[in-house]
């Protein structure tokens, strides 16, 4: 556990906060062309409060995602993340397929979305395995540097890949 041992002092001080500070002004100017762009007397005032809202937790979340040692997380949740990938997208087949009143596919060409029952919500798997998939493929490509020329670990990220996509 010593990897997680990093204090938050030490963590906010490796912070990028020149990113941090891009994000917030143009999540401010985000706002700020909703203001003039809407009728803020007709209606467009609920729409800069949620673009607010959305704006100030998307900021909030990025300064909490900043503090997270990818490395030591990886390293010890390596198969639950490659495990929760395969069941993130095997969920939008599976409840497209035999659950189509909770789907978010209009027909059968769209199976990338899951609405999210009770609420106007829907979830797209995908994204988060594209984060999960990065980080279990890179891990298991740093276990393999020193002989990824062997046809063995080759044939390993082909099928680590594969099963992905």
């Amino acid at each position: 556990m010593k990897e997680f041992s990093t204090s938050l002092k030490e963590k906010l001080k490796q912070m990028d906060y020149i990113i941090l500070s891009c994000a917030a002004l143009l999540a401010l100017l985000s706002i700020l062309v909703l203001w003039g762009g809407s009728n803020v007397l007709h209606g467009g005032k609920n729409k800069v409060i949620v673009q607010s809202a959305a704006a100030f937790a998307g900021i909030l979340l990025a300064f909490l995602i900043a503090t997270i040692d990818y490395d030591a997380l990886i390293s010890k949740f390596e198969l639950v993340f490659f495990i929760f990938s395969i069941v993130m997208l095997l969920s939008c087949i599976v409840i497209n397929k035999f659950i189509p009143s909770i789907s978010g596919s209009s027909g059968e060409s769209n199976w990338n979305w899951i609405k999210i029952p009770g609420i106007p919500f829907y979830l797209q798997p995908a994204e988060f395995v594209k984060i999960t998939f990065i980080m279990t493929f890179s891990r298991h490509i740093d276990r393999v540097k020193e002989n990824i020329n062997k046809i063995k670990n080759v044939g390993m990220l082909m099928l680590h890949a594969g099963i992905i996509l």
